[in-house]
Order: C-alpha cells, then sequence, then structure tokens
C-alpha cells in the first residue's frame, strides 16, 4: 500500500481507501497466491518433465500432470516407500512406472 500511495495511486494516495484491515489483507493474500498458482502451473504445463520430492501421501491426488512425471523422490517413510499402498507403488500403477527402491 506503501508504494502505490508514493506511485499516486488514485483513493489511496489521498488516504480515502486504505486497504489496511485484516479482511483486505486476506483478500490480496488469496488473490497474490492464486496468481503465483497459475503462473507454477502453466511453467509445469509447459515442461518436458518434472521431478518430485513430497513427504506426504496426498501428492497423487493433486498432480495434474502426471504424465510429465519423470522422477520421484521422497524421505523414506514407509507411507511413502513401503510394500503395496505407498506412493511410490501407486504412482507406478497410475503411469506404469518400474518403482527403484
Amino acid at each position: 500500500m506503501e508504494i502505490m500511495k508514493e506511485l499516486g495511486t488514485p483513493h489511496i494516495s489521498d488516504g480515502s481507501i486504505t486497504y489496511t484491515n485484516e479482511i483486505s489483507g486476506r483478500e490480496f493474500l488469496v488473490a497474490i497466491s492464486k496468481i503465483i498458482e497459475y503462473e507454477i502451473w502453466e511453467e509445469l504445463s509447459d515442461a518436458t518433465a518434472f521431478g518430485v520430492m513430497i513427504d506426504e501421501k496426498s501428492i497423487t491426488q493433486v498432480l495434474k500432470i502426471l504424465s510429465k512425471l519423470a522422477a520421484f523422490a521422497s524421505d523414506g517413510a514407509s507411507v511413502m516407500l513401503g510394500k503395496n499402498e505407498d506412493v511410490a507403488a501407486e504412482l507406478s500403477r497410475i503411469l506404469n512406472f518400474t518403482k527403484i527402491s
């Protein structure tokens, strides 16, 4: 907001609109995070391949571009690299990859 004031943005530089309350701050944060998320997904969509390093089982639910996944790394926890129902096994099934332990 200080930069906008210095730049002479109408209604902000004269103090008639402040946008300094908690609600406005949250709205700015949400708007900025959506732009960042969009840019990241755009970059991933344009990538030839990518790798993933994670420590949560939720990865199989959030990756939208699995067809370009070329590598997978984790911290070695059993939920990640266990016997049958681990993330690596599930990704291998989805992508027809060979699991290497």
